[in-house]
C-alpha cells in the first residue's frame, strides 16, 4: 500500500512538473531589432495586446548580457514561432533558427533577405493603389507623376503601378537609376514632364539621406510636390506621406500568428499591410499654389503644421 502511494505521488509530481515546464516555455519568441525605435515599439505593444498565445520578448540592440546567450535562447528553446520586428531581428532568427516558423514585419525591401520555407511576413510597403487613391483624392487635377527606380529591384512593382495608375487617370513617368550618383541626372530628365514626384522605397534612391534631400530640393525649386511612404520625409519637405500604420501591423501580425499556430493555411505567406496613416504638409501645398480638394483633408490623419490649416 505504501509503495502504491509513493508511486502515485511520484506520478503526480511528474505530471505537475510537466505542466509547469510547459507553462514556462511560451509558444512565441518576440524578437525586436531595437525597442527604442518608436515604430517597432508600437508594433510590439499592439501584438502583445492582440495575440492569444504566450509570448516571451527579447531585444537584439542593447541586449543585456552576452549576445551568445541570446543566440542560444533562439536556437535551443522549443518556441513554436519567432516574430521578428525589423531587419536585425529577422537576420538573427533566420541565422540561428532557420528551421523555426518565422514571422516578420517592419522590414524595408524584404525580398532582398534570405528566406526559408516556413517564413511568413507583412510587407512594409502598401499596395500601389493605396497611394494612388490618396494622391488622386487630394490632388484631382494631377495627371503626371514621376518615379525614379532601379530596374533590378522594382521593375515588377513599376509594371503593376502603371497599370493601377491608368485606372485612376494618372500617368506614371518612370526613369531608371542604375547608380546612385546618376540620381540627379535621371531626375532632370523627367522634371519638365511631371506634376509631382513619387519617392518610393528603392534602396538605390533612398540609401543616402543626402541623396533624398537633394531630390526634394530639386523638386522644390520647380514647385513640384514630393509624395512618399515614410513620415521622416515630411520633415525633409515632402508634401504627402502615405505610410504603413504601425499599430495595425502589430495587430495584423498577431492575427497571422494565431492562424499559423492554429493550423490555418494563409492565402499569402507575405501579406500587404492592412492599414495606412496619412500626413500632409499643407504649408507647402499653399506655398506652391497647388490646387487641392479641401474636402479630402477630412481623410488626413495628420496635417503638418496644422496651425495654418484653418481654411
Amino acid at each position: 500500500m505504501r509503495v502504491s502511494k509513493i508511486i502515485l505521488m511520484f506520478c503526480l509530481f511528474l505530471l505537475s512538473a510537466g505542466i509547469v515546464s510547459a507553462e514556462e516555455v511560451p509558444d512565441i519568441l518576440l524578437l525586436n531589432s531595437d525597442a527604442s525605435i518608436e515604430k517597432y515599439k508600437i508594433a510590439q505593444e499592439e501584438y502583445k495586446k492582440t495575440i492569444s498565445y504566450k509570448v516571451t520578448e527579447y531585444t537584439v540592440e542593447g541586449y543585456k548580457g552576452e549576445i551568445s546567450e541570446l543566440y542560444r535562447t533562439i536556437s535551443r528553446n522549443p518556441y513554436r514561432m519567432i516574430y521578428c520586428i525589423g531587419t536585425k531581428a529577422y537576420l538573427t532568427a533566420i541565422k540561428h533558427a532557420p528551421e523555426k516558423t518565422i514571422l516578420f514585419s517592419s522590414i524595408m525591401n524584404w525580398r532582398r533577405l534570405p528566406q526559408g520555407d516556413s517564413v511568413f511576413g507583412i510587407s512594409n510597403e502598401l499596395h500601389p493603389m493605396m497611394h494612388l487613391m490618396h494622391f488622386k483624392n487630394l490632388f484631382p487635377d494631377m495627371k503626371n507623376i514621376g518615379v525614379l527606380y532601379s530596374r533590378e529591384i522594382n521593375e515588377q512593382w513599376m509594371v503593376q503601378s502603371k497599370e493601377d495608375a491608368k485606372k485612376t487617370g494618372i500617368n506614371i513617368i518612370g526613369e531608371t537609376v542604375s547608380d546612385m550618383d546618376q540620381t540627379k541626372e535621371s531626375l532632370e530628365k523627367i522634371l519638365p514632364e511631371m506634376d509631382a514626384l513619387w519617392l518610393i522605397p528603392d534602396p538605390m534612391i533612398i540609401s543616402s539621406r543626402k541623396n533624398v534631400i537633394s531630390i526634394i530640393q530639386a523638386c522644390d525649386q520647380k514647385k513640384i510636390p514630393v509624395f512618399s511612404y515614410n513620415h521622416v520625409y515630411s520633415k525633409l519637405g515632402a508634401t504627402l506621406i502615405v505610410a504603413v500604420d504601425d499599430s495595425t501591423v502589430g495587430r495584423q501580425a498577431a492575427v497571422m500568428s494565431d492562424n499559423i499556430l492554429s493550423g490555418h493555411l494563409l492565402q499569402e505567406n507575405v501579406q500587404l499591410p492592412a492599414g495606412s496613416h496619412i500626413t500632409v504638409n499643407l504649408n507647402k501645398i499653399k506655398e506652391f499654389g497647388i490646387p487641392y480638394n479641401h474636402d479630402a483633408l477630412d481623410t488626413i490623419d495628420h496635417i503638418f503644421d496644422a496651425a495654418v490649416a484653418e481654411d
